[in-house]
């Protein structure tokens, strides 16, 4: 028998991404090239898609910023 799973963190603090990318070329113009990408959400059904490394990245950027500063303000209301 299995000891019990502990539960996952709480959601704001914890993601979990699948990341799918895949890249289309232009046979016409050999240097027209991009990168698509989907992010999935593991535990829900929200899907997003990027067309570009930059949104992507800004996405993640703005996701991990907003949980950082709720963490921030969670420890500032504890410790007072």
């Amino acid at each position: 028998m299995q000891p019990p799973k502990e539960n996952p963190p709480k959601r704001q603090k914890y993601h979990s991404y699948l990341l799918r990318c895949w890249h289309l070329s232009d046979d016409a113009n050999k240097d027209s090239s991009q990168w698509r990408f989907i992010l999935e959400e593991i535990m829900g059904t929200e899907k997003m898609r990027f067309d570009n490394l930059d949104d992507l990245i800004h996405f993640l950027e703005a996701t991990f910023d907003a949980n950082q500063s709720q963490s921030d303000n969670s420890s500032k209301k504890t410790q007072s």
